[in-house]
């Protein structure tokens, strides 16, 4: 079975690519391939960045910087969604697994590995590096966009890419699948008791995890609205 890394989320198929996916050629003799939904995805950041986030920001722009500004941000989100996805592919092959490829799509990225991991410690550090490589760029690129200020265009990217890339570390690092920090999780079960089964057994306690997590947060948010709703405003 072939095993797919994603920044969203991770599956196993028999499939290579993604139908409707364009080649774009080989980076570090990794095949990479566009799903066109990534355009429609493009435009709609790009939309959203030029019509609300940035003027909201930085109301003494012209029309023109705006949207610019909200392509050239829309395209750094997935540029930064692939070197997540090399970050994971380069240490697995690294570690003697073939990667048939990366894939950006609507939805992030995934790279394809051609099995399942052989070890726990194969797992575990496949997993964790691509949020580790995003955290990293995020440090990296925040010390640049404090170090220089400003309000220009070219600071608001550099803004954007650090805040994208240290929001896409924290998220894939929660224990719950299909994220990395499900796998992570796993892979640790894996090392402690020496059990492929229980490894798989940690995915439905890490899917209650976050699900526990998700009810709390819709409720403690419902309650508030209901309570807004009842005395016209926020307690």
């Amino acid at each position: 079975m072939e095993r797919k890394y994603r920044n969203i989320r991770h599956v196993t198929s028999r499939e290579q690519g993604m139908p409707s996916s364009i080649g774009v050629g080989r980076i570090l003799g990794i095949r990479v391939d566009i799903h066109l939904s990534l355009f429609l995805i493009v435009a709609f950041l790009s939309w959203s960045l030029a019509r609300g986030f940035l003027p909201e920001r930085y109301p003494n722009w012209n029309t023109a910087t705006y949207w610019s500004t909200g392509f050239v941000c829309a395209l750094s989100l997935f540029v930064s969604v692939l070197l997540h996805e090399f970050a994971h592919s380069l240490v697995a092959i690294r570690r003697g697994y073939r990667v048939e490829g990366i894939t950006l799509f609507l939805l992030g990225g995934v790279s394809s590995i051609a099995s399942e991991s052989r070890r726990a410690v194969d797992d575990f550090v496949i997993s964790v590096v691509g949020p580790l490589s995003s955290l990293a760029i995020a440090a990296i690129i925040g010390i640049v966009a404090v170090t220089s200020g400003g309000s220009s265009p070219a600071y608001a990217a550099i803004e954007y890419v650090a805040i994208i890339n240290l929001l896409l570390g924290l998220f894939n690092l929660l224990p719950a699948f299909p994220l990395d920090g499900g796998r992570v999780l796993r892979a640790a079960i894996w090392a402690v008791t020496g059990s492929f089964r229980r490894r798989r057994g940690s995915r439905l306690a890490a899917d209650r995890w976050l699900a526990c997590c998700w009810w709390g947060s819709a409720s403690t948010k419902s309650f508030r609205d209901m309570r807004y709703r009842e005395y016209g405003r926020r307690l």
